[in-house]
């Protein structure tokens, strides 16, 4: 469990540099997924948690690994809802984030974007 809620207790901190000095990526997402999933069970992630699960997200899908990428997205978007509303600009950014790696995939396809975007706006 992480020292104050919301960020990286001093294994996982280590556990994430360790993956990161060795490249090894999908090790350093997982830390940062449990992190973030831990906080979400709080009072919510520290800016700094949601700032690494950004980077990292953003360098997956960059890198063509979708699925992980999505896997981040997924619980960014759940958190800033949490923290802020459905209405803050971030969940929106975080919503095409995902959409374009879940196009990428072909687990979702343009006309189901084009759905989904209409039905969000119509909410709001």
């Amino acid at each position: 469990m992480s020292i104050t809620p919301g960020t990286l207790s001093k294994k996982e901190v280590s556990e994430l540099v360790d993956a990161l000095r060795r490249h090894h990526y999908p090790k350093a997402s997982r830390v940062l997924q449990h992190a973030l999933q831990d906080s979400l069970k709080t009072n919510g992630p520290d800016s700094r948690l949601l700032e690494a699960c950004d980077h990292m997200a953003d360098f997956l899908a960059e890198e063509e690994r979708y699925q992980e990428a999505a896997s981040l997205y997924r619980l960014l978007m759940e958190a800033r809802t949490k923290a802020s509303g459905e209405s803050d600009p971030s969940v929106a950014t975080y919503r095409e984030k995902l959409i374009s790696v879940l196009s990428a995939t072909g687990g979702i396809t343009q006309a189901s974007c084009e759905r989904e975007s209409r039905s969000r706006k119509k909410k709001h």
